[in-house]
């Protein structure tokens, strides 16, 4: 667990994070722009350096940007909209400039377009803005419920779409740790490469009495030995340990073809299991519409059951009974929900987040 406060951004990057380690937090959170809205202050990068190596020193968690609060997503103006969009897009732009940290914006109000309006246009800023190459987890919050607010609680924000689409899983694998670890073997197996490279085609001092050879493993050429012949004038070449150095090289190249198999197995790997929990989400959302329309249909049932009842048609024991089948069909509803839920969490932690 991570503590920390909300901080001024007037100041820059370094200067929350020096206040934040006067506090004694290990995070924070902050305003991107003035809570009200406007231009947003400019991002210098030596700032934004100076932070991140303070984070790095401390051990900082994930820092916090929160939107302003003027930001509607589903307003009913469409220029109020726009200029939710305007300052969306911006704010993640400016996010890049410390990857891998969080996003918190407020829903908006509806402004008596309804709920489901509401979540129509927010789903939709959500799946035109978002993508796969950005490093930031956007956060919704919840609202206080006020007039027309969208997400008074969370029932109404699990209305809003998972914004995922089948092009993203693919093009976000690298998050994951296992793959970011395959992806360091690789680059050390071509850094080795390039070593043997640089052994085999050593760089030479130039010069008409000839001279040393440069690549140094642990003074691996020694005098006399080493010692070069001039071909011409200027010229020169190695003429020891030829058999050696092909053999590092040779040893090399095995590793690098390795660490490619590796790391092509684990991206498989890593995609394969992404895709079956996509899927299976969307198993779970028909499961859920289908589900919906049953317990409807057990609620009208309940409906027409007390009804009849009322005219003596029929006996209690029916009225009991179409309340059982009610209940039943909305428990295994909530057990769908609850397990689409843990199928976006464990998505989530595929597709490397949380981690």
């Amino acid at each position: 667990m991570y503590i920390g406060n909300h901080l001024s951004s007037a100041k820059g990057y370094e200067a929350m994070g020096k206040q934040a380690v006067r506090l004694g937090g290990e995070t924070f959170a902050f305003f991107t722009r003035n809570p009200r809205g406007g231009k947003a202050k400019e991002i210098k990068p030596e700032d934004v350096e100076k932070f991140l190596e303070i984070a790095k020193e401390q051990h900082f968690g994930k820092i916090v940007a929160h939107a302003p609060y003027t930001m509607n997503a589903c307003a009913a103006k469409e220029d109020i909209r726009e200029l939710a969009y305007t300052m969306f897009t911006d704010d993640l732009k400016r996010m890049e400039y410390t990857p891998g940290n969080y996003y918190n914006f407020h829903p908006g109000s509806h402004v008596g377009q309804g709920t489901e309006t509401g979540v129509e246009q927010i789903a939709e800023l959500l799946n035109e803005i978002l993508k796969p190459e950005q490093h930031t987890t956007v956060l919704l919050e919840t609202m206080s419920g006020k007039g027309s607010e969208v997400g008074r609680n969370f029932e109404e924000l699990r209305q809003i779409p998972f914004p995922l689409s089948d092009g993203v899983p693919a093009n976000m694998l690298t998050l994951r740790p296992d793959v970011r670890a395959a992806e360091m073997e690789l680059l050390a197996s071509k850094a080795d490469v390039m070593a043997a490279k640089a052994a085999f085609y050593p760089s030479l001092v130039l010069g008409v009495g000839g001279g040393f050879n440069s690549f140094d493993l642990g003074k691996w050429f020694t005098a006399p030995a080493s010692l070069v012949y001039d071909l011409a004038a200027g010229i020169t070449a190695p003429v020891f340990q030829r058999n050696q150095i092909r053999s590092m090289w040779n040893e090399a190249r095995a590793s690098q073809r390795i660490a490619l198999s590796q790391y092509h197995e684990t991206a498989l790997k890593a995609y394969t299991e992404v895709l079956d929990l996509y899927c299976a989400g969307l198993n779970q959302v028909e499961r859920v519409r289908l589900k919906e329309v049953e317990t409807v249909a057990h609620q009208r049932s309940v409906t027409n059951a007390n009804e009849l009842f009322k005219l003596n048609y029929v006996g209690f024991l029916e009225v009991l009974s179409a309340n059982e089948r009610y209940l039943d069909s909305e428990l295994e509803r909530i057990d769908i929900i609850t397990d689409l839920c843990r199928k976006k969490i464990l998505l989530y932690r595929a597709l490397g987040g949380g981690c």
